[in-house]
């Protein structure tokens, strides 16, 4: 009788050990750095850069007899309209020290970018279009990837993250896309 009992009591322990184990299996998969929470960040990290980005407000200036633009233009709101805007009727907006909005917004945001991810040792590409009529496609102004130490341009060449910004302007829809990979 006593060895029945000892029996039972080894029988219980173990059940309770391998309970104990298949809880700690299942909690490992379900609150651990699995691909799909990864990608979530990614992606959410590229959402909210593009969101502040295109918020960034700059200095560039409004002609004085244009009372219907902004003193205080921003990335998104006004400088991607008038870049588009600028291959056919010029800069509206006078960005200390650039030719046009489009070579401005080009270094600005390289500059942004480069401030952010680059310090992170993450490497980026953005990307603007303008779409025209049709299916055309063409791009705004040059791609700007970062740059390694020995200064070459190297971008996303693995695994990437992207969000799209489009933009509605005078001249057509403007696909803004950040991709970010680690």
């Amino acid at each position: 009788m006593k060895c029945k009992g000892q029996m039972e009591m080894i029988g219980l322990v173990v059940i309770v050990i391998l309970v104990t184990l298949g809880m700690l299996f299942i909690s490992q998969f379900a609150f651990g750095e699995g691909p799909t929470k990864k990608i979530a960040k990614g992606e959410e990290r590229a959402a909210t850069a593009m969101m502040a980005l295109m918020k960034t407000s700059t200095d560039c200036q409004a002609p004085n007899y244009e009372e219907d633009y902004d003193p205080m233009p921003t990335i998104g709101g006004n400088l991607i309209d008038d870049c588009a805007l600028s291959t056919e009727f010029g800069s509206t907006y006078q960005c200390d020290g650039f030719d046009n909005s489009c070579d401005f917004l080009r270094e600005t945001i390289s500059e942004l970018l480069k401030e952010t991810f680059g310090m992170w040792k993450n490497h980026y590409e953005f990307h603007a279009y303008l779409m025209g009529s049709g299916d055309k496609e063409g791009e705004l102004f040059a791609v700007i990837k970062d740059v390694n130490e020995r200064g070459e341009e190297v971008g996303c060449p693995r695994e990437r993250y992207s969000t799209e910004q489009p933009i509605s302007t005078d001249k057509g829809l403007v696909r803004n896309v950040l991709y970010l990979c680690d």
